[in-house]
């Protein structure tokens, strides 16, 4: 036990240590970042900025922080030559795969809870930040959008105040079960009630594609729930409790792009948090299978880092893209069965 949390003293100090000087060097890059390319504002303003992102990039960046903690620390017990005695405590290899087993264990669990309570609303303030600092952006206004009202009805506009509930240049185009055009509305103003799934369209003109035949509605009312849960779901904050709802409560109503991206961002959060479990265990399961070479065993344990983010590239290009998006978690489970391997062996 007095091993345990010696090493995890040291464990946890590299990895704070690590995670906060990597969101501080990546702050530091983004603060020239805006101050060469961001003309309209002041330095005031990025470091009000960098002071909101920084607790999410860190966040953002403990996957790497845990990798090159555990990295550090098996270097360090092998520059101060304490491997050997390790080994004869036996706590080389099974106890050390305990210890990298909890501390992913409570990384994972901490970093979880911190995401689930503040973390994400912040990420959202920050980019919120971002768009109307830097960008000249209206958060509270969607400029330009194609949405899915309902099956086989798809529509437009060209703008739509959220505080408001006010929007202008609606375009409703719906199509008959032969994927024909069946008829197109057209309103220059329309209000929608979030609270009964409704848009209120004023001065509509319908034209029936069939005899075309135009027809002037003063008020006509539309009943879009699919319409409404893309709205909560864009502006909803982005936690996993957030994502997981989404997809249960709201999966039903949602069109099947929008439904295919929730769920590939789903599998995407999960894998941010396998890597926190899996890095410390990884890492020294590659370690450890070739510790008698000196080169090698090195050389293996910097490799999880470049083979998750680029193996996790390709799968979550291949999800968006429409296959399956559980295929994301697939690196991850080949490191699972590497590790379960490895830890039959040292029975």
């Amino acid at each position: 036990m007095i091993i345990f949390w010696y090493l995890s003293r040291r464990f946890i100090s590299y990895f704070l240590a690590i995670s906060c000087f990597l969101a501080f060097l990546f702050n530091f890059v983004e603060f020239f970042e805006k101050m060469m390319r961001v003309k309209h504002t002041n330095v005031l303003t990025i470091l009000q900025f960098l002071g909101l992102n920084f607790l999410p990039a860190t966040i953002q960046l403990m996957p790497m922080g845990l990798w090159l903690a555990t990295c550090m620390l098996l270097k360090e017990i092998f520059s101060r030559n304490e491997w050997e005695t390790l080994q004869l405590l036996a706590f080389v290899p099974k106890r050390f795969f305990t210890f990298a087993l909890l501390m992913g264990l409570t990384a994972c669990a901490t970093v979880l809870l911190v995401r689930e309570t503040f973390v994400d609303r912040l990420t959202v303030q920050s980019e919120r930040f971002r768009q109307e600092k830097f960008k000249q952006a209206v958060c509270s206004k969607l400029v330009s959008r194609w949405t899915t009202l309902g099956h086989d009805q798809f529509g437009y506009f060209s703008v739509l105040d959220l505080e408001k509930n006010e929007g202008i240049d609606l375009l409703v185009v719906t199509m008959s079960q032969a994927s024909k055009l069946k008829n197109v509305l057209m309103a220059p103003l329309f209000t929608i009630d979030p609270g009964n799934d409704n848009i209120f369209v004023f001065d509509a003109k319908v034209v029936e594609m069939d005899d075309m035949e135009e027809l002037v509605h003063p008020k006509l009312m539309l009943h879009s729930p699919s319409f409404f849960s893309q709205l909560r779901t864009n502006f909803e904050v982005p936690t996993l409790t957030n994502l997981v709802k989404k997809i249960v409560v709201h999966g039903s109503m949602l069109p099947i792009g929008v439904y295919h991206e929730l769920l590939t961002d789903f599998f995407i959060r999960l894998g941010y948090f396998l890597q926190l479990l899996l890095y410390p265990l990884f890492t020294f399961c590659l370690f450890v299978c070739v510790y008698h070479t000196k080169y090698l065993r090195w050389a293996l344990a910097l490799l999880p880092y470049p083979l998750f983010v680029c193996l996790g590239g390709l799968m979550d290009g291949i999800a968006h893209v429409g296959m399956n998006p559980a295929l994301t978690l697939l690196p991850y489970l080949g490191a699972v069965l590497f590790i379960a391997g490895c830890r039959f062996l040292w029975r």
